[in-house]
């Protein structure tokens, strides 16, 4: 996560305030009722790791209407005239993530601050940011310079972890580079490799050309034996990198099939999907490419852009021991996946007259078989009168369907052809511009009741409901503070249901990450218009 520029700059031009008693009109909150009582909201900033305070922290308070101010060197914030009853405070800082911002969307139990006579003060956290620097060098030792270094992190989205590649950017001149701005997770380290097609010191240029080859951290050639780096608030960790050095290969070739006048981009990727920073030069006008890339195996694609997105694509395995020409790569137009809702109504429900059952879902394909994932997402079509919901510009390949039905509906079912696509993959062959993928919606919704308890007592947590279905996202919610929570509009099925204090950081859409909390999760099934009740025990997960 990087720390946006425009908000370093916000911090040099903000208004400095006085601290120690706060001048109105900026600070001086002016309730609506002027008869009402009014009190001051003060507290501290604090690092969550030292516990120091935290000097320049912006914190804005959102009741009854937004106000900021800047930390002074002790931390200290204070807002007059702020009337009873409850308000939040946020705050950040270039350099911190707040918990809010670490929460990654993920539900969680809400601490809203009480404002009335006698309240403590106030304690905002911060959490430091986490840096991993380093050198790249070569099999002597020598530093390698303008080297790619990059990032491979989990992110969490309904509990699900996404791996993203964030660039570091490149080495400097000495083989150093610092990746900052991280948040507290699991990453993955990787640079090179760098295909600088010049020969070796001394030798003619007849010689092969030579460069760098990739290697992640902990000197693997892949992410399975690769070595994974834990980021804690605040950690900073030295990860040197040793790049072997390799003889690089020319690879040339003609791309086929690209629509007139619309250039192909040529690119390499590793079997698992992760973007090789090598530079293939692509002839525009006849579709030639060449460039050198170490030994190893890749896939080799083309895309071929036009001015509703990507239009057509091609791709092929290659494996690389030496010069390769002659390489045929043909491309094909992408495909168009047309959906059809039907809706089943039990309860008489009617729909806006201006919608349709298309309108009522949004449908997103999830790449299968790489480390980073290729999301594709519905759009409506077509004018007011005749509104259809499609896919467009899909390339070939699996994909899990993920289905959000919107309001009083769910997924009954979700077939192409053959295809159960509530349990089975998707399949997508270049230019498929056929069979629509049907889905039906159904409105005998089901409803679940319960309460929380931790050691007996009724406790507030956090409740997710694991569902069987692939194509539905796991469904959580926060238990009041007496524990007791009833959930309607639940599509009607089987659930693993788990009651946990938190759920920052895990993927609890993956069975295998929620085993450890199994022994306190309910079995619940859900009928057609049915009702169940359950009593979950509070599972802690610590800090």
């Amino acid at each position: 996560m990087f720390i946006p520029l425009l908000w370093l700059l916000s911090l040099l031009i903000a208004p400095t305030p006085a601290f120690a008693q706060l001048p109105a009109p900026q600070f001086q909150l002016n309730p609506a009722n002027s008869s009402a009582p009014t009190f001051t909201v003060q507290g501290v900033v604090i690092n969550s790791v030292t516990g120091e305070p935290v000097h320049a922290a912006l914190v804005q308070i959102h009741f009854p209407r937004q106000n900021s101010l800047l930390t002074p060197a002790d931390g200290k914030f204070r807002f007059e005239g702020v009337p009873q009853g409850q308000i939040n405070l946020t705050v950040r800082k270039p350099g911190f993530f707040s918990e809010q911002e670490l929460r990654q969307g993920a539900p969680y139990v809400d601490h809203p601050i009480q404002v009335g006579p006698d309240m403590p003060p106030v304690i905002l956290k911060l959490v430091p940011e986490g840096v991993i620097y380093g050198r790249a060098t070569g099999p002597d030792g020598e530093p390698v310079n303008n080297v790619s270094v990059r990032l491979l992190y989990g992110a969490l989205t309904d509990g699900e972890r996404n791996w993203q590649q964030r660039s570091g950017g490149q080495t400097n001149d000495e083989g150093e580079f610092r990746l900052f701005g991280l948040a507290p997770g699991i990453y993955y380290l990787i640079a090179g490799p760098r295909a600088s097609p010049m020969p070796p010191p001394g030798r003619g240029t007849d010689a092969p050309p030579q460069g760098y080859g990739a290697a992640y951290y902990g000197g693997s050639l892949d992410i399975s034996s690769a070595a994974p780096i834990a980021i804690t608030p605040g950690k900073q960790i030295r990860a040197d990198l040793s790049l072997p050095s390799e003889l690089l290969h020319q690879i040339s070739g003609l791309v086929v099939g690209a629509p007139a006048g619309m250039p192909a981009n040529v690119q390499l990727f590793t079997p698992d999907g992760q973007a090789v920073p090598v530079g293939i030069r692509t002839n525009p006008q006849n579709g030639a490419f060449t460039g050198f890339v170490p030994s190893g195996s890749y896939v080799l694609k083309a895309n071929v852009a036009g001015k509703g997105g990507l239009v057509g694509v091609g791709s092929q395995p290659l494996t690389v021991t030496g010069d390769t020409a002659g390489i045929r790569l043909d491309v094909g137009p992408t495909a168009i996946l047309p959906i059809a809702v039907e809706l089943r109504s039990t309860r008489n429900i009617q729909p806006d007259p201006r919608l349709n059952g298309q309108q009522m879902v949004s449908v997103q394909l999830i790449s299968q078989g790489s480390v980073t994932r290729n999301i594709r997402s519905s759009t409506m079509e077509g004018p007011p009168e005749n509104r259809s919901l499609a896919i467009r510009n899909v390339e070939p390949g699996a994909y899990r369907v993920r289905i959000r039905p919107f309001g009083p509906w769910y997924v009954e079912s979700a077939r192409r052809g053959p295809a159960n696509l509530l349990t089975d993959d998707l399949s997508i062959d270049a230019g498929d511009l056929g069979t629509p993928l049907e889905i039906v919606l159904r409105d005998d919704l089901a409803a679940l009741a319960g309460t929380v308890l931790s050691r007996g007592q009724p406790a507030q947590g956090i409740v997710i409901l694991a569902p069987d279905s692939r194509a539905q996202a796991p469904i959580t919610f926060v238990a009041g503070p007496v524990g007791k929570f009833e959930k309607r509009d639940l599509p009607p099925g089987e659930y693993r249901v788990f009651a946990l204090d938190r759920v920052d950081g895990l993927e609890y859409s993956n069975p295998e990450a929620m085993r450890s909390f199994s022994s306190g999760a309910q079995l619940v099934r859900l009928a057609p218009n049915g009702e169940a009740a359950v009593n979950l025990e509070l599972q802690t997960r610590g800090e």
